[in-house]
């Protein structure tokens, strides 16, 4: 499962994506960050 979120990482969004591995259950969730400018953060939540 991958989950593209526009704008900077942050707390809130992390959050955020924590509150959906624990929806989904998800054992391997892939997300990745694109800033205004095109830089990508990418994190693995294993």
């Amino acid at each position: 499962m991958k989950i593209l979120v526009v704008g900077k990482p942050n707390v809130g969004k992390t959050l955020f994506i924590i509150q959906l591995i624990k929806q989904y259950k998800a054992d391997n969730l892939t997300y990745t960050f694109i800033h205004h400018n095109g830089h990508k953060y990418k994190k693995n939540c294993l």
